[in-house]
């Protein structure tokens, strides 16, 4: 610049302290397992108490770990944010900055780099604006946050205000303006009124949206969703920002907000060639529905991301356990002929599921077709030998098919495989009072009831026997 015979005007660079918290920390060097077990203990007991608003206790726990380890960002920032909380603002502001230190991936102007401008502006006589002071002065206990920011450097559209304003300020003592270009309090607010008037709203949303997206891809979850929250509000139709917002949500745990923008998003007519989030957002909410129970809403969540993207990573694995957890819940309201028609589908779309035909095989039990539960359950076994789920309902299937041979055979093998099935043991107990054998029914009443001392059918077994003895 210099030799171009240009004036020079240094700034020196602000930073967000209060809410951007590191972007990478690691460990100090020496660290034993054991001092990082412990170092682990310790955050989790803060964090235990942060969660039940113990601030002094969190603070102790937060001190006794930076005491193994006194370099760890995050550690670092996190003790700042209870600090702040418990009003101990210079000690916050004073941890704020070490966490900034001690950054691994130090996207912030570092305080050795503010000195050496600081010392060059001086050595060469170039004129310093400390910008960073200037928010700071202007900050609620002296620390800047996102009240100046809108990530962990890019000022506000006012922040920029505020900052050409001081610049104007800076050179106008130093004949680096003439007068015409000089400012008054109307043309400052003129200024002011047709830069607003020119920011499309629609355009800052999606430019928050990306903000927000790759703060979320650097693992800043919570700065991620502060920003999609902004960019929804300037855009409140952008399809993208409901699910960013959705899937940030989830991952805070705010499970309820998560679903209320899956929703949204559903509703719209996307082609997963141009939103390829489309798909993962009929899959996120499906996994919602899910876990409350509504297994059929899940199960056409999971279908529908299945025909968007055939390839959906976690949705075909997914598809199983629902249709599982359907059919059983169908079997459980006696709706029979339903939960048959979920596993002969579970069965087809999944013949390598080692459990696909045997709850079939129980489905058509519960329906009375015992040939046909006879055929499916053979085949289980056959994928499964050694389960003895399995072999205790191909037992139930051929008892009730008039098999009592073939029933004992799997009941008993049921037992060997499990000695602790009392159900398998139940059943071949009945099995074997029905065909007079007695002593071996007794046996197998009384080992149930080793199991499950309260259990009345093995208590009305034994006492059918007994009555039959004495008769």
């Amino acid at each position: 610049a210099q030799a171009a015979n240009a004036r020079v005007v240094f700034v020196s660079p602000a930073s967000n302290l209060r809410n951007s918290s590191p972007f990478k920390s690691e460990h100090v060097r020496g660290l034993t397992e054991a001092q990082q077990s412990q170092w682990e203990a310790l955050l989790k007991r803060a964090q235990s108490h942060l969660a039940a608003d113990r601030y002094e206790e969190a603070l102790g726990a937060i001190d006794q770990a930076l005491a193994i380890d006194p370099v760890h960002a995050h550690s670092l920032y996190l003790r700042g944010q209870v600090l702040e909380t418990l009003e101990r603002f210079e000690d916050a502001s004073a941890s704020y900055g070490a966490a900034l230190e001690n950054d691994v991936c130090p996207l912030r102007i570092l305080p050795k780099m503010r000195a050496s401008l600081a010392e060059i502006a001086a050595s060469r006589g170039v004129t310093l604006f400390d910008y960073h002071a200037f928010l700071a002065a202007r900050s609620d206990h002296g620390i800047p946050g996102d009240e100046w920011f809108l990530d962990h450097v890019h000022p506000t559209v006012e922040g920029h205000r505020l900052l050409a304003l001081e610049l104007i300020h800076v050179m106008e003592p130093r004949a680096l303006l003439s007068g015409k270009n000089a400012l008054n309090e109307d043309s400052i607010q003129q200024v002011k009124e047709r830069v607003l008037a020119g920011i499309d709203d629609q355009a800052q949303g999606i430019a928050l949206r990306n903000l927000g997206n790759v703060l979320n891809w650097a693992g800043k979850k919570e700065e991620a969703y502060a920003a999609a929250t902004k960019a929804l509000a300037l855009a409140p139709g952008d399809a993208y920002t409901h699910y960013l917002l959705g899937d940030l949500a989830g991952h805070l745990g705010e499970t309820a907000e998560a679903e209320q923008h899956f929703r949204e998003l559903t509703r719209f007519d996307l082609d997963p060639k141009d939103a390829p989030y489309f798909p993962d957002a009929h899959y996120q909410l499906a996994q919602i529905a899910g876990a409350r129970g509504e297994t059929a809403e899940s199960l056409q969540l999971l279908e529908k991301t299945l025909k968007l993207q055939p390839d959906h990573k976690g949705a075909g694995a997914a598809l199983t356990v629902v249709l599982q957890a359907h059919g059983k819940k169908l079997l459980q309201q006696g709706r029979n002929a339903e939960a048959v028609a979920v596993f002969r589908k579970l069965e087809r779309l999944f013949p390598d599921d080692r459990m696909a035909a045997n709850l079939l095989g129980a489905a058509l039990i519960q329906e009375k077709k015992f040939p046909e539960a006879v055929e499916v359950l053979t085949r289980a076994v056959a994928k499964d030998q050694r389960n003895p789920g399995i072999h205790n309902n191909l037992g139930t299937a051929y008892a009730q098919s008039g098999h009592p041979a073939e029933a004992a055979h799997h009941f008993d093998l049921a037992v060997q495989f499990n000695p602790a099935h009392a159900g398998a043991r139940l059943n071949l107990a009945r099995l074997l009072e029905s065909t007079g054998e007695r002593e071996k029914a007794i046996e197998h009443f009384r080992a149930v009831l080793k199991l499950q001392p309260n259990s009345a059918d093995a208590i009305a077994g034994l006492e059918r026997i007994q009555k039959q003895q004495t008769q």
